[in-house]
């Protein structure tokens, strides 16, 4: 949705100057609706922000559950147009690549596709005005009856897509026995993270393995930092082995950077300043630094993942982890946050802020410009109270998105990686997923 479209869903009043900033600038970008839906990771369309999908009380993990799990997925987003619109929801099997399965509706699925999302509430005591939207899945109303790949659609009233977000649902029949190793190209010990694993599927029955078996392993659970459709060697009993030449390598990155506004009553590591203004509050973050060329410093991170909380206002406790807390999303409120790089101007390329928040995609919002000036990357966009990860990368002209550049690489980070394994039989008309684990970079080595 464009300029023209999405400004009058605003009321003309001056508590609402600061929202008519945040839609125009997100309109400027270029950022208008498709109305193609595309089968990834999307947000389409520059009202809705803080899109977060994760296991419920799981927020910093990976939309995957259980086939039959009692536990659910939990969607939340926010609408910073002004009214409560309405949406529904639409969820399709897709195969291991991620297009749809040759398989009607009926049989992955029961109950009635394409409801209404119910949960809504309007922001509370916030100088953003939003409406959260709010939604678990399987519920009484649809629920899934395969393993595979998922994507859930967010659909507004013109049946036009305004997120799409995959999950995986696994039926477990096999297990990964994975270990680290060094990399075996000498200029890459020291930056890379060599993987080698193989599938024990006692039984299992599968017929001919190097054809039905294919493996994905991602990195913090990036799709874009990926292995796709390996095939394991034939042979081999009860044991499908995985082989290369050079392994299966992942550039190690650094631990992610980070900042913490879930409280805007004080700061948090690398927030230098909060200015709580009467209609906006500023958030500016401390000078940073390329650290492509800095020795390795172990930082806590969450691989990559945000979660929304307002600190000052939340619910009884649920166990010990705080996250787990009873969170009120509608009070949660956004902020201006100012980045700052120093270094020097990188030719033909551009810098932007990445991270799961954005799904990994470059935009003009989470554009950094030049000031040379100061000689130093500036960039200012929205975020809602919570925690993030993020990294600085650059792309050329050609698209590629590159962090290695002004972040490094390092042996020593630490990394989640997961493998999902499918199975299509011969005669199938889908993928199953039958098997998924995650190894730590660190417990491995």
């Amino acid at each position: 949705m464009g300029l023209f479209i999405a400004i009058p869903r605003y009321h003309c009043t001056m508590r609402h100057i600061f929202i008519y900033w945040f839609l125009i600038m997100g309109s400027i970008a270029g950022n208008g609706q498709n109305d193609t839906l595309e089968y990834t990771d999307k947000i389409y369309v520059d009202y809705i922000k803080s899109v977060a999908f994760h296991p419920v009380n799981s927020p910093i993990d990976q939309p995957i559950l259980n086939l039959g799990s009692r536990t659910g997925l939990h969607l939340s987003f926010d609408d910073v147009g002004g009214d409560n619109y309405q949406y529904n929801y639409e969820i399709i099997h897709c195969d291991k690549d991620w297009n749809p399965s040759d398989i009607g509706e009926s049989e992955y699925l029961t109950g009635i596709n394409g409801r209404r999302i119910e949960d809504v509430i309007p922001s509370v005591n916030t100088l953003v005005d939003y409406f959260n939207y709010k939604l678990t899945i399987p519920n009484n109303e649809v629920s899934w009856t395969l393993s595979g790949n998922y994507l859930l659609v967010i659909r507004d009233e013109e049946d036009l897509p305004v997120i799409s977000k995959r999950f995986m649902v696994v039926d477990s029949k096999v297990i990964v026995v994975s270990t680290m190793k060094k990399s075996f190209e000498e200029d890459r010990i020291f930056s890379d993270q060599n993987i080698s694993f193989e599938i024990d599927y006692e039984g299992y029955q599968i017929q001919v393995p190097e054809e039905e078996i294919f493996v994905h392993i991602l990195q913090n659970g990036r799709w874009g930092m990926s292995y796709k459709n390996l095939r394991p060697l034939p042979g081999g009993l009860n044991r499908l082995k995985f082989q290369r030449s050079q392994g299966f390598p992942f550039p190690g990155h650094k631990d992610f950077r980070s900042f913490d506004i879930r409280s805007f009553d004080f700061v948090t590591k690398y927030v230098h300043s909060i200015d709580l203004n009467t209609d906006e509050t500023v958030v500016l973050l401390e000078l940073t630094k390329p650290r492509a060329f800095k020795n390795y410093l172990s930082e806590n991170d969450a691989n990559g993942a945000f979660y929304i909380q307002n600190k000052d206002l939340m619910g009884p406790a649920q166990g010990n982890n705080d996250r787990l807390r009873v969170q009120y999303l509608h009070h949660a409120d956004y902020a201006k946050v100012i980045f700052n790089l120093k270094t020097m101007e990188i030719e033909d390329k551009d810098v932007y802020i990445l991270g799961n928040f954005n799904n990994w995609l470059p935009s003009d919002e989470y554009k950094l410009t030049y000031d040379h000036t100061r000689n130093i990357y500036v960039g200012e966009t929205m975020f809602k109270q919570g925690y993030y990860d993020y990294f600085f990368g650059t792309v050329d002209e050609s698209g590629f998105i590159d962090t290695e550049e002004l972040e490094g690489n390092s042996h020593e980070t630490e990394n989640l990686y997961t493998f999902l394994v499918y199975h299509r039989n011969f005669g199938d008309r889908y993928d199953r997923l039958i098997g998924v684990s995650y190894e730590n970079s660190r417990d491995t080595r």
